[in-house]
């Protein structure tokens, strides 16, 4: 299972066309959406979710938010190598 945490700024998006065929959207009082999704691998969706940075964030599992959060400051880290 993978929990996802949408901003307002582009719920219009996820509302419209869904990650998955068996996710559940649930929408907040704020305008922001919590995603849950049942799939093979968690895996699947770290390109979407690095795609969406930072208007997206994996709220579960553990394991997932840590590879994303490794891989950005892995390019954060390139980048002050390369400026």
């Amino acid at each position: 299972m993978v929990r996802l945490w949408i901003d307002p700024k582009i719920a219009k998006y996820f509302k419209r066309k869904k990650i998955s065929p068996n996710q559940h959207l649930d929408e907040n009082t704020d305008g922001s959406l919590d995603i849950t999704l049942h799939i093979t691998s968690a895996m699947e969706i770290a390109p979407l979710v690095l795609m969406w940075i930072p208007n997206v964030v994996v709220l579960e599992p553990k394991d997932l938010r840590e590879f994303i959060q490794a891989q950005t400051q892995s390019y954060v880290q390139r980048v002050q190598e390369i400026s």
